[in-house]
């Protein structure tokens, strides 16, 4: 039977981390008190997703993500993250990790995060023998303000570039994710100009939100698209998602490696993640165009 594995020594945080997910998800939901738990848990049967605490007894988050990343690369990890574990959860996001929630903000995005993750890990495949030939794929999509179609896009994405032998399963995940924020970002920040505090209060269910439809009623906003160019081959992909709004000050975006503690910072969380999950990442000079890069010969798991 699926499960969420939930891996913290805390009784109070696993019992509000349950509570949330329950609320939203049928699957069962298990809990280990430290990694070594976690990790029998997972050798008996694969979870959909574990969900970790950064500090943990006798093996940290850390080197729980390295462990899953290398024994079940197949097994995503979200990370619970913590005042003051920023520059722990920036290098576990370097070595395996998908996506990360700050403890301070469970109630708002750890369901928002699971979600996001398990839409990702489904990507589809094209079994079919011609496959092992294609050496390169180049797609163009005018996308409308609709975000039920990101996933479906991310997926297809996802599908080519798995299918090149680019990546392997979980840095797969991790590009779809650093996807579907740039394409969030371009839909929402971008072509209909919400406002940060705007997007968070309507990014649980962006569709029926009246800000929304209100923009997306306005000649102003409702007539833009989302441009995306992908050109895939055995070596590397790159993507461009270019908005028709009216970009922004670019010298603004966050940079992780310098400062870890952007990870606490949710109004940059998109950006984060996609600096983590991508080779390259630029900007065009008005910025309204993000360039993604994921390149073969960063990526040691590609068999995987």
């Amino acid at each position: 039977m699926n499960y969420l594995l939930i891996v913290d020594d805390s009784p109070m945080d696993s019992h509000l981390a349950r509570s949330l997910l329950e609320k939203q998800f049928s699957e069962r939901i298990k809990f280990a008190v430290n990694g070594w738990e976690a990790l029998e848990q997972i050798e008996e049967q694969l979870p959909l997703i574990v969900i970790t605490d950064l500090q943990l007894p006798e093996m940290d988050g850390l080197q729980l993500t390295e462990r899953i990343h290398e024994r079940f690369p197949t097994v995503p990890v979200l990370l619970m993250t913590a005042h003051g574990s920023e520059e722990i959860a920036a290098e576990a996001l370097a070595r395996g990790a998908v996506d990360y929630v700050p403890k301070s903000m469970l109630a708002t995005e750890l369901c928002r995060a699971v979600s996001s993750v398990l839409a990702v890990s489904k990507g589809g495949t094209r079994d079919q023998a011609v496959q092992r030939y294609l050496s390169r794929e180049e797609f163009q999509f005018d996308l409308d303000n609709d975000p039920a179609l990101i996933t479906p896009l991310v997926l297809q994405l996802q599908d080519s570039v798995r299918l090149m032998g680019l990546v392997g399963e979980t840095q797969g995940m991790r590009l779809a994710k650093a996807l579907t924020e740039a394409l969030r970002n371009a839909m929402f920040h971008g072509n209909l100009e919400l406002t940060t505090e705007e997007w968070d209060a309507v990014r649980p269910a962006p569709a029926n939100a009246d800000i929304v439809k209100q923009r997306m009623q306005d000649p102003l906003y409702g007539g833009r698209q989302v441009i995306v160019t992908a050109s895939v081959t055995q070596y590397f992909a790159q993507f461009s998602i270019r908005d028709e709004g009216r970009g922004f000050d670019t010298n603004t975006i966050p940079d992780l490696s310098r400062d870890p503690s952007q990870l606490t910072n949710n109004q940059r969380r998109g950006l984060v993640l996609i600096q983590a999950f991508c080779d390259e990442v630029y900007f065009n000079r008005r910025g309204n165009e993000i360039t993604l890069t994921k390149c073969r010969c960063s990526d040691k798991v590609a068999s995987n």
